[in-house]
Parts: structure tokens; sequence; C-alpha cells
């Protein structure tokens, strides 16, 4: 009798002991496998990417430009505008979009600068109104080259610096005048717009493209930032024979980062 209980037990404990070894393999533990998946879940490390610190936001740029045509003659320094009027410059505005590519390295960012604008430029200069035009208008383009470095100085402030190359494009250049006259048809009054294009290069007046380096600061708070960039020309238009003119142009700005 002792011996068959000693059996009967024998193979109870070796029965009981096969089934918690195939629980362990199976279930994956002491536990059910939904217990193990959550203590992965809870201890597992988080996976490092490195996309998180590489950013490529997008600005709506707005603000005033003005250009002046710089010789060096003689010893001194010639500033003038488009018809050579000494210290006088070119007044506009430009309106584009800004792409700026960055990768944050924890103290600071960097990053470059590239994007596209719109200048428009309007005078009634007494040039213009002594050869019987009301205004000129000129219309170009603007393309910026920056390498930007960027310091944060609260969580939503930040301090940038940049510098490069800037490209300009004088499209057109118009002389307009406007005529009133009155229509007795119609008993009304009408304006019509005569137009005379401008002549660019040549040794008379300045060339269409300019290159030149730039170099600024922008101060952003939240998604607005302000801009101030003096571009310094690389381009001879060739005013004057035997002397070089570059054209130099300051931008003031407003931004929008979405």
């Amino acid at each position: 009798m002792k011996t068959i209980r000693f059996i009967a037990v024998a193979l109870t404990a070796l029965f009981a002991q096969v089934s918690f070894a195939q629980g362990w393999q199976i279930e994956g533990g002491y536990g059910s496998g939904e217990q193990r998946k959550e203590y992965q879940d809870y201890y597992a490390p988080e996976e490092y990417d490195s996309d998180d610190d590489f950013e490529s936001p997008i600005s709506i740029v707005f603000g005033y430009v003005n250009k002046t045509w710089n010789t060096e003659m003689d010893g001194s320094v010639i500033k003038e505008n488009f018809w050579g009027e000494r210290n006088k410059r070119l007044h506009g505005i430009q309106f584009g979009f800004l792409y700026q590519p960055a990768v944050d390295l924890g103290a600071f960012k960097f990053g470059l600068s590239t994007g596209l604008s719109l200048e428009c430029y309007i005078s009634n200069s007494p040039a213009v109104t002594n050869a019987n035009y009301d205004r000129f208008t000129e219309l170009g383009t603007y393309i910026p080259f920056h390498a930007n470095f960027t310091i944060p100085l609260s969580p939503k402030a930040s301090l940038s610096l940049y510098g490069g190359l800037g490209m300009n494009l004088a499209i057109v250049g118009t002389f307009e005048e406007d005529e009133r006259y009155y229509d007795y048809y119609d008993h009304e009054w009408h304006t019509d717009t005569y137009t005379d294009y401008q002549d660019y290069g040549n040794g008379r007046f300045p060339r269409h493209l300019n290159f030149q380096t730039e170099y600024g600061a922008s101060l952003k708070i939240s998604n607005w930032g302000i801009n101030f960039t003096y571009s310094q020309g690389l381009t001879d238009h060739k005013l004057y024979q035997g002397y070089k003119t570059y054209q130099n142009k300051i931008n003031i700005g407003l931004s929008y980062t979405f």
C-alpha cells in the first residue's frame, strides 16, 4: 500500500512540474501572457528618433526695402539713386516666403534659409516728374542663400544671426503718365495711362541682375519675427568708365512662421 501511495504522489508531482514547465514556455512566466506584455510595455526603453531634431518651417515675409548705387571715385564714395540723384535711394516693398530647414543641437540651432520674394519699387522723384511722367515702377525678384545660427532666449523667443549670398533680378521698369479727360457722351471723367519702358544695362543704367553678400539678424517671438538685412553688391553695373559701381540694399521686414 505504501508503495502504491508513493508512486501516486510521484506521478502527481511529475505531472504538476511538466504542466508548470509548459506554462512557462507557452505563457512566458508566472502569470498570463497579458501580464508579461504589460511588463514589457512598461519597462521597454523608448526608441530615439533623430528626425525630432530636424525642423523645416516656412515663413511668409513682408517688409520695406531700399537700394542705392555706390561708386568709389577719387577717394570718396558717390551714392545715388536710379537716375543719378546724389544721396537718394529707390524705395519699395517686398513680399514672399522663406524656407528655413534647421537642426536642433540643444544649445542652439543651425540651418539654411532660402526662398523667393517679389519686390516693387515706386518713385515720383523730380527726375521722373521733370520728364513729364507721374511715377516710375520697377518689379523684380529676390532669392537669398543664407546660413542661419539661432540662439533660444526663452521657450517662445529666439535670436537668429545669418549671412550668405543674395540675388536680385529687375524684371521690368516702367514710366507711367496718367491723363484725365472728360467724356461728354457718358458725362464722366476717365483716366488713361501711357507707359514707357526702362532700359537696363549698356553702361547707362543699372543691370537687370545683381548679386550681393548679405548679413542680418532676426528676433522671433512665438510665430512672429522682425528681420533686418543689409546687402552689399558684388556686380559691377559699369555706370562710370574706369570706376566700379555696386548696388547696396537694406531690408526691414516682418515674418510669420507656420
